[in-house]
């Protein structure tokens, strides 16, 4: 589209945007650098979280069989602690 506006004597570029990194470079670098935070895929701050949450989703694992084996335990005791109690009501009578 741009050639044939060119060959029609249409003017191109009329706000100048294709030489916008030489008119301001020192704006364009600043700018640049803010984007390339987000663009880097090397540094980009999800993949550097990628180890933190691995080891998160290792330790929700870890506390999730801590509280079923805590479910377990007070299943146990509740039977227990029944036992017990049918042994006094027993007794009493």
């Amino acid at each position: 589209m741009t050639l044939t506006d060119y060959w029609m004597g249409h003017t191109v570029d009329p706000y100048q945007y294709n030489k916008f990194t030489t008119l301001e470079p020192d704006y364009v670098l600043k700018n640049a650098k803010i984007a390339a935070q987000y663009l880097d895929i090397l540094t980009h701050p999800t993949l550097q979280n990628a180890e933190k949450l691995q080891s998160l989703g290792k330790e929700n694992e870890e506390l999730r069989g801590d509280i079923a084996t805590m479910r377990q335990d007070l299943t146990r005791l509740q039977g227990l602690w029944e036992s017990v109690l049918q042994k006094k009501i027993t007794k009493a009578t």
